[in-house]
């Protein structure tokens, strides 16, 4: 969805939206998917004010980001509100608890959020933990898109550490091997 032109936003992406049949999983209800990019710092305040509304008519609150909960945040409302989404799913299946649940709105703003129990590094490795952490980053700008997600998943192996420096890198590295790839196609 997010590689369409122009990308699709699901925008209710939740545990009871994900579907599982054998190895298979499929995202259904695409009631709120929509291409519209939202930019509060330009578009018409009336505008940015019915979109909020239909928010909190078609969306689940503790699913929805920071982007999508403050207005005055004034943060660009696009496609990674989906991976902020994947995030609290992530939480969700590690800790059978979502990591919202009984928050309010200023804790989702601020990513506000704890791990349930100290020795969560007995379960889960510091990487998977700090893979779900910057999925939940606060500033969108700053939140990995799908396909940096992506890449981390596919290079999993290679990466010591999560964090924002390696979607930077991982950004970098597939521009290079792209590049290669089509210096390459000229000289063969």
């Amino acid at each position: 969805m997010h590689s369409q032109n122009p990308p699709i936003a699901h925008r209710d992406i939740k545990i009871e939206n994900i579907l599982k049949k054998g190895n298979i999983y499929k995202l259904c209800d695409f009631g709120s998917s929509t291409t519209r990019i939202i930019d509060p710092k330009k578009d018409d305040k009336n505008f940015v004010l019915d979109q909020f509304s239909s928010f909190d008519k078609y969306t689940t609150f503790m699913y929805r980001p920071p982007e999508m909960c403050d207005q005055y945040c004034k943060y660009l409302i696009n496609e990674k509100v989906d991976v902020w989404m994947l995030g609290c799913v992530m939480y969700t299946i590690m800790f059978k608890k979502h990591p919202f649940q009984d928050a309010q709105k200023l804790a989702i703003i601020n990513a506000h959020y704890f791990i349930p129990f100290e020795d969560a590094e007995k379960f889960y490795s510091e990487k998977l933990l700090d893979f779900m952490r910057i999925m939940l980053t606060p500033n969108p700008s700053e939140r990995p898109s799908i396909v940096d997600v992506l890449n981390m998943i596919k290079n999993w192996n290679n990466l010591q550490n999560i964090s924002l420096n390696v979607i930077k890198e991982l950004k970098i590295f597939n521009q290079q091997i792209s590049k290669f790839f089509c210096l390459n196609k000229y000289f063969n």
